[in-house]
């Protein structure tokens, strides 16, 4: 070993703790870089194959009442669309056979499981259901415990039906059920009539487009949308929903966490950053008199910068060899939940070689770069000034702070000297200032942030303020509802809204398509999140409370008059407020009951 090598290993070994803390902070940052990265790529890129694979509808509609395959087979006559599937989903409640307690339950049916043409759901054990089995989810199995041959109860109304399960099953769009405590199965059309005790048919629309354009998806929504409404058919309020084949539905839910991450971990990293900064500074400052021998001997000041940008080298060498095995592990680990509550399998262990590349270089790189600095400023002095030297920080102070210390007499001396050893080095008070600083931040970020989503989730709903919200296939008198309603002892207060999908027509022909929901006068659930203009007023005629993402897109202010096309005929209306509704794509608006 020569002699640069025994002097890094014994700046190094000297002082093992403030060593292993550097290296620590180094291994979280570079960790925390590896996690982010290797996660994103592995989950990105299984998240978009399974997507794709899946061949999804480009356009998805659901409907309050059911229609049968002619009206599938003539929406295909359009020309722009390919294909077009029928399916339905009902809500019902079940339970294992033995227990008490009753769970969610959403019933999907489909013609032919062995002919999906699109949103197909691929089966992993048993057999498809029949007409008297039911096969199950495959979120809804693990987290339920249900699987070939169990057996659950079905609340049927008026009975309940015990039926069999015969197969299990992963579908593309499933809600977790961990977080919706709702069940997925699926039937066939014949058994979901007969569990549900509705008619067969269908209540929801798949559609695929000879080329999809997000533009090309509403205008097509809008043409199957008036055709469904001409043959007596309703959406529901949530209607329809677009998606792109090649990017994944919750891509930018994803994006926006992966964000979040890197945040953390660029924050991490500078944390390492400023304590290379500070430890070599400690180290040169304390080994000024040594810098001063090795130039006396003929160390030229390259050769004493490369010296401690070695010890800073090995600093991050050493924190990658901790970081990148488990950065790794760790990105798989958390890639499997991740991929399993979007329902996508990730089967063998996978490394990301970008997340590898990233962290080779983070540790090379940064303690270089965070050394630098120090090692020129020892290197710098001369073989005289070093050996006559004190430290890097030895010259006398002579800043305001001290001028306007000495002249306080009544000070205690200690409290003095303190304040004057602290700011003698302005660049250390600044490092140690920034190093708090960032601290400070990342705290307040995170909490931030995780306040920002309570609250959203929190008002996702708040402005129909309701606890159940029930959707009838055609319309009834409020008073018929009111009274039956009243009927039910857990119910404590009830009011009747009207829904109806409508478009704005705009000067270039444009239609921009929005759900109305009309509000009863004095309402006491609604309670919108304005953001500009006024709330309804029970006088009102023809006003609206227009969505915000719709004001945005399309240049709308409050005052401005807009045209709206319901149910075909085309009326004058007056914006007098913006809210935020985030239901529905952001389509929702609001006007009077009875305008």
């Amino acid at each position: 070993m020569n002699i640069t090598w025994r002097k890094v290993w014994r700046d190094l070994s000297n002082n093992k703790a403030r060593t292993i803390l550097v290296i620590l902070a180094m291994a979280i940052g570079i960790n925390a870089v590896g996690i982010t990265l290797g996660m994103s790529e592995i989950t990105r890129t299984h998240m978009t194959e399974t997507h794709q694979a899946a061949i999804m509808a480009h356009i998805r509609f659901w409907m309050i009442n059911r229609f049968d395959e002619d009206i599938v087979d003539q929406i295909i006559s359009d020309a722009e669309i390919v294909d077009a599937e029928g399916i339905s989903q009902d809500q019902l409640r079940w339970r294992l056979e033995g227990e008490s307690e009753w769970n969610e339950m959403r019933l999907i049916s489909r013609l032919d499981y062995n002919a999906q043409r699109m949103n197909g759901a691929e089966l992993l054990a048993g057999e498809w259901p029949g007409d008297e089995t039911l096969t199950v989810e495959r979120l809804t199995s693990n987290y339920y415990s249900v699987s070939t041959g169990t057996v659950i109860e079905v609340d049927c109304g008026d009975h309940i039906c015990s039926v069999p399960v015969s197969g299990v099953a992963r579908g593309q769009i499933v809600p977790p059920p961990d977080m919706t405590g709702e069940g997925t199965f699926y039937a066939t059309p014949q058994l979901a009539a007969a569990l549900t005790g509705l008619t067969e048919g269908f209540d929801g629309l798949m559609v695929r487009l000879e080329t999809f354009t997000p533009e090309g998806a509403e205008q097509a929504a809008l043409r199957v949308r008036q055709y469904l409404e001409a043959q007596g058919l309703s959406l529901a309020p949530e209607g329809y929903y677009i998606t792109d084949p090649e990017v994944h539905w919750a891509q930018d839910q994803f994006d926006t966490v992966m964000m979040i991450m890197g945040l953390m971990g660029f924050g991490s990293l500078l944390f390492g950053g400023f304590l290379i900064v500070n430890t070599l500074n400690a180290i040169i400052a304390r080994q000024v008199w040594q810098v001063g021998v090795m130039k006396v001997f003929g160390a030229t000041a390259g050769r004493v910068v490369r010296i401690y940008m070695l010890t800073a080298l090995l600093h991050g060498l050493v924190a990658l060899l901790i970081a990148a095995p488990t950065a790794a592990f760790v990105a798989y680990q958390v890639s499997i939940t991740t991929l399993d509550s979007f329902n996508v399998p990730l089967e063998s262990f996978q490394v990301s070689l970008t997340a590898i590349l990233v962290q080779i270089a983070v540790a090379v790189i940064v303690p270089l770069l965070a050394a630098l600095t120090p090692a020129i400023a020892g290197a710098r002095k001369t073989a005289r000034e070093a050996m006559s030297s004190r430290g890097l920080g030895d010259t006398a102070s002579t800043g305001p702070l001290d001028r306007i210390a000495g002249r306080i007499r009544s000070l205690p001396r200690p409290l003095v000297l303190g304040v004057r050893n602290t700011f003698r080095s302005k660049a250390r008070v600044a490092l140690t200032l920034s190093t708090l600083v960032l601290g400070g931040v990342m705290f307040v970020v995170v909490m931030s942030i995780k306040d920002s989503m309570d609250n959203t989730f929190d008002s996702l709903f708040s402005d129909l303020g309701h606890d159940v919200l029930i959707q009838l296939d055609r319309p009834y008198g409020v008073s018929e509802v009111e009274r039956a309603v009243a009927e039910v002892p857990e119910s404590d207060f009830v009011e009747v809204w009207s829904g109806s999908w409508a478009a704005i027509s705009m000067d270039d022909d444009h239609l921009r398509e929005m759900f109305l929901w009309a509000i009863p006068a004095n309402s006491e659930m609604f309670s919108p999140r304005l953001v500009a203009g006024r709330n309804l007023d029970p006088q009102d005629e023809n006003a609206i409370l227009l969505n915000r993402r719709t004001a945005e897109d399309e240049g709308i202010q409050v005052g401005d008059d807009i045209q709206l096309v319901v149910q075909g005929q085309q009326s004058t209306w007056t914006v007098v407020g913006l809210v935020v509704s985030m239901r529905n794509g952001g389509r929702e608006s609001f006007v009077p009951m009875g305008a």
